[in-house]
């Protein structure tokens, strides 16, 4: 299945390995990289908190990207992308055992001040 996806002209990705483990090229080359390959469309942008290191939320793991690159991610995205939608997804306060973490939402609320502020609506 990589195979195909790294050979088909329409895809382009960089994994996690290929920029934190590997470095074959920086996280802020690979978001370039991203966007660049979509300069002609309109596009979406999806962070699933999953992703972002100690983040609560269904499958929280110790391994993964920082809050800080998160919000590098969006305003690099939100100012370098035509973006057609924002899509937070997984954050949870409180998850059905019981675990909390009342700075979910606060979590959530640089991505989306961040995101607004790229695209030039808040100074």
């Amino acid at each position: 299945m990589l195979h195909e996806i790294h050979e088909n002209p329409f895809i382009k990705y960089s994994s996690f390995e290929d920029i934190f483990l590997y470095e074959r090229l920086n996280f802020i080359q690979a978001v370039a990289q991203a966007t660049g390959f979509t300069e002609d469309n309109y596009t979406g942008v999806e962070i699933d908190l999953d992703a972002i290191e100690y983040a609560l939320c269904s499958n929280h793991s110790p391994s993964g990207i920082t809050l800080l690159q998160a919000r590098q991610f969006v305003h690099f995205v939100g100012t370098d992308a035509k973006v057609a939608y924002l899509h937070i997804a997984e954050g949870a306060s409180q998850l059905g055992d019981g675990e909390k973490d009342e700075q979910t939402g606060r979590l959530i609320s640089y991505l989306v001040t961040d995101f607004v502020k790229a695209n030039g609506r808040v100074n």
